[in-house]
């Protein structure tokens, strides 16, 4: 698949922009993540140890958690 438009668009994001993956994610690989974060300037990236495709569902707290600190510590920029 030809990802290269899409790739292209993604250095012109503005927004803050927060990219969480499990390591076990089969259907969205890490490496995908990791080309992703490379593009956006200042995104953060969280990869959740052992979390596949549904981490949210797999690890809520935690999910919910990092998410909050996200939130809060770029609420102001």
């Amino acid at each position: 698949m030809n990802w290269n438009g899409t790739c292209k668009a993604l250095s012109s994001i503005t927004r803050l922009t927060f990219v969480i993956v499990g390591t076990d994610d089969v259907v969205t690989p890490v490496a995908n993540s990791l080309m992703i974060v490379e593009q956006i300037p200042a995104a953060w990236l969280v990869k959740m140890k052992g979390g596949g495709h549904g981490l949210m569902y797999q690890y809520p707290e935690q999910f919910s958690k990092i998410v909050e600190i996200f939130l809060a510590n770029t609420k102001t920029l």
